[in-house]
């Protein structure tokens, strides 16, 4: 735990949208800073699940509820002080259009609640991003009726362990869709359970329904990199040698068959936003994560693990 930040004992924080995926990472994030199991409640359409079964044993509380049915949500903030929102969104290949509705929804339950912080999990990217999927988290950000803070990333660490991307790179070659000095922003799905659980993040003022008083937006990173020095922190990691390789052909097969592809592509390549790192290490000393740290954490030179592994990873 990182000393200092313990919430108070009474604080209950609602987490939605941490289920799945790399979610349990979100949930080693706020352990960090100090959330005892007991704290936080985990929204979940089935608490049943096997995969879930360890966050429970560990004293998680998992709460039945579905974001497309308001009525499964009236109590889901009984006694929450907080709230974290990680997605509103399946992770899908196919762009996921309900998200903003399922946010006003989870809006309305919060309505009179004893929430008094919001943090949603949001991307950085400027106005004229061009990126359908960004688009939608910017709307939850006009839209929610909530007063609240958006983190917003531009790419999860996490990303890199997926079976699509991780295999080329310990047999040595990153394909990368930009050229190799391109600046790319990097963000552990750990830390934004850090920074939205720490008391550092005060929450923005409490006013209904006036949306330009009450929220706020943080870009957050760990490490500006980029795609020839991350493949030299994988090498480093994996103890083989790995080169970046510019994937022009996956760029060309996106433009003309995956345009929701084609899209996030051409924003890394041309995004001209930026995260400030040093000033947000400055107000969040200790909670954010280096590349070659994340890489070391999740042992990324373990050619037996996988994405699946990194995504169950129970609570120790």
């Amino acid at each position: 735990m990182v000393a200092g930040l313990a919430p108070p004992p009474d604080a209950k924080l609602l987490v939605v949208g941490a289920s799945g995926g790399t979610g349990t990472r979100v949930l080693r994030g706020l352990l960090d800073v100090g959330y005892q199991p007991a704290q936080l409640r985990l929204l979940t359409r089935n608490p049943s699940r096997d995969s879930l079964k360890p966050l429970s044993d560990a004293g998680i509380e998992l709460f039945a509820a579905d974001l497309d049915e308001p009525a499964s949500l009236v109590s889901a903030a009984d006694a929450c002080t907080g709230c974290y929102v990680h997605s509103t969104a399946g992770d899908t290949k196919k762009l996921d259009v309900g998200e903003v509705l399922r946010a006003r929804h989870l809006s309305a339950s919060l309505q009179g609640s004893g929430v008094a912080q919001v943090v949603f999990n949001s991307a950085a990217a400027e106005p004229s991003h061009g990126v359908k999927r960004i688009a939608q988290k910017h709307a939850v950000f006009r839209e929610s009726g909530l007063p609240a803070t958006h983190l917003r990333a531009n790419l999860f660490m996490e990303e890199l362990w997926k079976s699509y991307t991780r295999p080329p790179i310990l047999k040595g070659k990153y394909p990368f869709s930009l050229p190799p000095d391109r600046d790319v922003y990097l963000t552990s799905v750990r830390d934004m359970g850090r920074l939205a659980g720490s008391r550092r993040l005060r929450p923005p003022p409490r006013q209904f329904p006036d949306l330009s008083g009450n929220c706020r937006v943080i870009n957050v990173a760990s490490e500006v990199s980029t795609p020839a020095g991350m493949a030299e922190a994988f090498a480093a990691a994996q103890g083989t040698p790995c080169e970046h390789k510019q994937a022009r052909l996956l760029r060309w097969i996106a433009r003309l068959f995956l345009p929701d592809l084609y899209e996030v592509i051409q924003f890394y390549r041309t995004s001209t936003e930026t995260t400030d790192v040093a000033a947000l290490e400055r107000q969040f000393p200790g909670l954010l994560t280096p590349f070659a740290a994340f890489l070391e954490e999740t042992r990324w030179g373990d050619a037996e693990a996988t994405y699946e592994d990194l995504a169950g990873a129970g609570i120790d």
